[in-house]
């Protein structure tokens, strides 16, 4: 859609909308059966690069693969992304809608640490910025606010300092999750730090994943694999268990340097590479409870894998920076990315399992959440009549709308 058509669309009357990044999240939060969904393709363009400050203001269909090209160029090799996330398809815009996190939260935050300002498109139709000094309440809303306070036109991201040019990544096996897995956090600090957990064997077992920057040459690109991937179930629960098994003892003792679009990006080598659950795909589910509480987080997630087939789980351990939105999902603690098998009664296991987990003060990351209901959405969102309070002055007709919205009534009035 061309941008100049943006403005009168968002004020044209009675029309629901809702804004779309990079369609990398398995939910219902950037989609509006009933209305119109907003795609920031083709806003795409780098508008002012500051070398000296390390400084980058972009439209916000960029995404994070074209910032990490954009910073070979030598004015901008001491800087990098502060928080890649898990694809490098995922657009500024989606990244700051959702507060994206990564697997160096205890060192860099969640993404709306970074956002400096926002330019956005609002329900009336209007241009405006905000940021901290500037519709500061506009701002705190709209990070991690799920494209629901208007569309993200423009972003001004603040980089940080490369520490080298490549990542030393280790692994070390997990030999039995379900005890003492949170300790090798503890015993390996690192700023990437990741725990793969296979769910589909009798051995609720994983590996562990850490990287340290270093001044070695990295290996070369890992080439990406272009082959057709047909949508058949490959990846199932009979086969799930051998080919976790696999990655268990391949993956066990890894010692490379690789580039740090590698180490964040793994499965953007493989394109489609969800096919390979078939067509009915699978269901993904993320939680994140205080650190006293994670080893009783994960055992209650292992008893509800016995009941309803899962693939695997990874967990991730969050610091202490403070979240920069209403609605961020990321706060201290640690997280649990479960992939579920989409089949019969899947729901009813994660309706009990959320059950479960409320009282263990966990919050679910609506980017992944398919599942939740409004009930147990208000249990875990402290800041939600805050969130309403605000975003009701900029949508008072609650126009900008999204089937997730709509699901857990975010914008009662």
């Amino acid at each position: 859609m061309p941008r100049e058509a943006l403005p009168s669309l968002a004020a044209g009357e009675s029309i629901r909308w809702i804004p779309r990044g990079g369609g990398n999240s398995f939910s219902d939060c950037a989609f509006l059966s009933e209305g119109l969904t907003l795609s920031s393709d083709g806003m795409d363009r780098i508008l002012e690069v500051d070398p000296d400050r390390g400084c980058v203001l972009c439209e916000a269909g960029v995404t994070n693969r074209e910032l990490f090209d954009l910073l070979e160029r030598p004015e901008l090799q001491a800087w990098t992304l502060p928080v890649p996330g898990g694809t490098g398809q995922v657009t500024v815009g989606g990244a700051a809608a959702g507060d994206i996190h990564g697997k160096n939260h205890p060192a860099r935050g969640s993404y709306g640490n970074h956002v400096k300002a926002l330019q956005m498109l609002t329900a009336s139709g209007d241009e405006v910025w905000c940021s901290a000094e500037e519709n500061p309440d506009l701002f705190r809303a709209t990070l991690g606010g799920m494209g629901l306070t208007g569309f993200i036109r423009k972003v001004r991201l603040q980089l940080v300092p490369a520490p080298g040019q490549a990542l030393h990544v280790r692994t070390r096996r997990i030999p039995d999750a379900l005890r003492g897995i949170l300790r090798f956090f503890e015993e390996e600090p690192a700023e990437l730090q990741m725990a793969w957990i296979d769910l589909a064997g009798r051995r609720v077992r994983g590996v562990f994943h850490f990287s340290r920057p270093t001044s070695r040459p990295p290996r070369s690109p890992r080439r990406t694999l272009r082959l057709p991937i047909p949508r058949i179930a490959f990846l199932n629960p009979w086969t799930s268990p051998w080919i976790n098994l696999a990655i268990y003892h391949l993956h066990a003792n890894l010692d490379r340097v690789v580039r740090p679009e590698e180490a964040h990006y793994p499965l953007d080598s493989i394109p489609g590479f969800q096919k390979a659950y078939g067509p009915r795909g699978f269901v993904e589910y993320q939680f994140l409870v205080p650190p006293e509480r994670a080893e009783e987080g994960l055992r209650s997630l292992v008893a509800a894998t016995r009941k309803t087939p899962a693939f695997h789980c990874m967990v991730k351990r969050f610091g202490s920076h403070p979240p920069p939105g209403m609605l961020s999902f990321a706060q201290e603690g640690f997280t649990f990315t479960t992939l579920f098998a989409a089949r019969s009664g899947v729901f009813e296991v994660l309706e009990e399992l959320t059950e479960r987990l409320i009282p263990l003060e966990a919050r679910f990351n609506l980017t992944k959440d398919s599942c939740l209901s409004r009930q147990q959405f208000e249990q875990t969102q402290p800041g939600l009549e805050e969130w309403r309070q605000v975003v009701r002055r900029w949508d008072p007709e609650a126009r900008i709308q999204s089937n997730l919205s709509l699901r857990l009534g975010l914008k009662p009035w």
